[in-house]
């Protein structure tokens, strides 16, 4: 019988202890910003940190404000090291935008707060040009 309770602590010990061992939490997104980088692209940045991530990206909307997976617009980018980068083509200026970091791993999926951007139609130039500008 004592030997019984024994192998029963050892194994429970054991079970204890692989997952206690397991301190992988998910992706955390930091700092993200978006500027215009030309009248129609959109640079979007983040910073990601987080363990064995699966996906990341940029999921925006012209009309979600909250723009997640399920919108089906997605831009991947490119992470090196922690920090996240994508250009974004704007295809209507004049409308807002809202754009979302996303980071997945096998404890979930992660997204940053909402950016809102504006491109709106300014006159500029020698002939009164239209161009598009971020507000």
């Amino acid at each position: 019988m004592k030997l019984i309770h024994t192998i029963t602590l050892i194994a429970l010990a054991a079970c204890l202890s692989l997952v206690s061992c397991d301190n992988k939490k998910a992706p955390v997104i930091a700092n993200e910003t978006a500027k215009e980088v030309s009248p129609t692209i959109i640079l979007v940045e983040a910073d990601i940190t987080g363990e064995d991530l699966s996906a990341y990206g940029v999921c925006f909307s012209g009309t979600n404000q909250l723009p997640s997976l399920q919108d089906g617009t997605i831009t991947e980018g490119a992470l090196e090291g922690d920090h996240f980068q994508a250009r974004i083509i704007i295809m209507d200026p004049g409308n807002s935008y809202y754009f979302r970091v996303y980071a997945t791993n096998d404890k979930g999926t992660t997204y940053s707060e909402t950016l809102t951007v504006k491109v709106s139609y300014q006159n500029v130039g020698a002939h009164d040009n239209a161009y598009p500008t971020i507000q």
